[in-house]
């Protein structure tokens, strides 16, 4: 039995580079998520994002940034920070993602999932 390895789509960076997807996160896209967030097991705005994200009734797969040692690199050439958490819209992952504890972009992904449904 043959398996066909994927290649992770690419992402557009802080500065506007285009750069390939960290499979980790790549996978998780497939998990019909509203949010993929890379985060650490011990951060505060990791905790706080997921709070507020189910509050407004959004989904969270979370990748543990730890369990893959190249992770801080690739957040840093997406973002110019190598901080958690990064949280990525899963409908819009290529250009739409941030770092830290953002309430007003949770507002904004619910409000977009609200007018797509209606």
């Amino acid at each position: 039995m043959s398996t066909t390895a994927t290649t992770p789509m690419a992402i557009e960076t802080h500065d506007r580079r285009v750069i390939e997807m960290h499979p980790a996160v790549a996978a998780a896209l497939d998990s019909g998520a509203d949010l993929i967030m890379v985060s650490r097991p011990v951060c505060v705005q990791c905790k706080s994002t997921e709070r507020a994200a189910e509050k407004k009734g959004l989904t969270i797969t979370k990748v543990n940034a730890e369990d893959y040692p190249d992770m801080g690199e690739w957040v840093g050439n997406l973002t110019g920070v190598m901080a958690v958490p990064l949280v990525l819209n899963a409908h819009s992952p290529i250009s739409e993602h941030w770092t830290g504890f953002r309430p007003d972009m949770l507002d904004y992904v619910a409000e977009q999932i609200k007018n797509t449904a209606a």
